[in-house]
């Protein structure tokens, strides 16, 4: 909810963008997360879209988060992608990205960044014990 009706929704529209969030997969795994991920989601899309708002000069930014179960793992992938005028050969770590990577590595997950034609793509992944207790 904080993705799709929060700040970050007010955030793209204030700036003149569409917003759209998609949330696919089984929506109930969300609930699962412990709080170190959930937290780390969240913080991820809104680097993200901050990014998108701040550099990217776009008219849309689409939020995409699958959520689904293998192995005795939750897993959570993340995308955010715009229509904008970046490149991923130009983002630099002011842009807030090393520390998102970092803290994505840290918990065992992945993130890539992708050009699109036009835009960029922001894909996440994130792994998760199911039954982990860990608090953040």
């Amino acid at each position: 909810g904080a993705i799709d009706r929060g700040s970050l929704r007010y955030l793209a529209e204030d700036a003149g963008m569409v917003y759209r969030v998609q949330l696919e997969g089984d929506a109930r795994l969300l609930a699962l997360l412990d709080d170190t991920h959930r937290i780390a989601a969240y913080r991820a899309i809104q680097a993200s879209v901050t990014n998108v708002v701040r550099h990217a000069q776009a008219s849309t930014c689409t939020v995409r988060i699958r959520a689904s179960q293998r192995g005795g793992k939750l897993w959570l992938f993340l995308e955010v992608r715009d229509d904008g005028v970046g490149k991923a050969a130009w983002i630099t770590p002011r842009h807030g990205i090393t520390a998102l990577r970092d803290r994505i590595t840290a918990l065992g997950g992945h993130m890539t960044l992708r050009d699109l034609n036009p835009g960029l793509r922001v894909h996440i992944l994130l792994r998760q014990v199911i039954g982990e207790q860990r608090r953040g």
